[in-house]
């Protein structure tokens, strides 16, 4: 990963200034990034279930799931069709990825014309070049790591894991690293980061110095493109940030970058 280049192509807005003035990534919800089936898994079938005790306690600390029954009334569905309890757990899971975890997504690729055309308003706005390892070294939030998409025909299948007291999945994180095989011209790798359920800040900050460049679209005007450079020109910050601009190759059907 030393002295690696990533890219997060960006629309020219506000959201998008306060990244580059205030030093801070957003970390967005996985149930609302852009793919229908983002933290969407199948659960591998079990055949049997954890001791009564166990299923108790997971049912006591997660009332939500009784719908106004008794533990007795679930335990006693659960010996009569084990996918009650696997369908509980799975849907605890869900929440938990979709509501506790944060997602921030970067490219390998900085030629891409659909990355262009999706993610940078049609080549209007601009995409910000980080070197990733002194992203990840700069970040200062426990938890949070690279990791490069995961590109499969088929959806993640999660492992139940059945330990003392807990019920979760060995392969939890896997979820959401895992895209379906559509998505693989994107070359996406993401940051994910977990949030306590009282944290609602996803902002989370980093040091300016570990932006090395800036792409500016083939269709950004003049305008914008002049407040950019003029932005980065008076923070102190940034250090020896480059400017470049993406332009049509009609020959290779990519970007040319200058």
């Amino acid at each position: 990963m030393e002295d690696e280049l990533i890219y997060k192509y960006v629309p020219f807005s506000i959201n998008s200034l306060k990244l580059l003035i205030k030093g801070e990534l957003w970390f967005g919800f996985p149930k609302n990034l852009n793919d229908p089936y983002e933290g969407e898994f199948l659960i591998k079938e079990y055949y049997n279930i954890p001791q009564n005790s166990l299923i108790e306690f997971y049912y006591k600390n997660h009332p939500e799931l009784l719908n106004g029954e008794s533990i007795e009334t679930k335990l006693d569905n659960i010996l009569l069709n084990y996918s009650v309890f696997h369908n509980d757990v799975h849907a605890i899971l869900k929440g938990r990825l979709k509501e506790h975890y944060g997602v921030s997504s970067f490219s390998y690729d900085q030629k891409s014309i659909l990355m262009w055309s999706h993610y940078s308003d049609s080549h209007k706005g601009f995409c910000i070049i980080f070197n990733k390892k002194e992203l990840l070294e700069s970040l200062k939030y426990p938890f949070t790591d690279f990791y490069d998409i995961d590109y499969k025909p088929n959806l993640c299948t999660a492992e139940l894991m059945l330990e003392q007291k807990k019920i979760g999945y060995k392969n939890e994180k896997e979820v959401l690293y895992r895209k379906l095989d559509i998505w693989q011209g994107e070359q996406e790798t993401r940051m994910i980061a977990f949030f306590k359920p009282d944290n609602l800040r996803r902002n989370i900050k980093f040091n300016k110095s570990c932006i090395k460049g800036i792409i500016t679209g083939e269709n950004i005007s003049d305008d914008d493109k002049y407040t950019l450079q003029k932005l980065v020109e008076n923070d102190s910050e940034f250090v020896n940030v480059k400017f470049y601009s993406a332009t049509k190759n009609l020959k290779n059907k990519t970007m040319d970058i200058e």
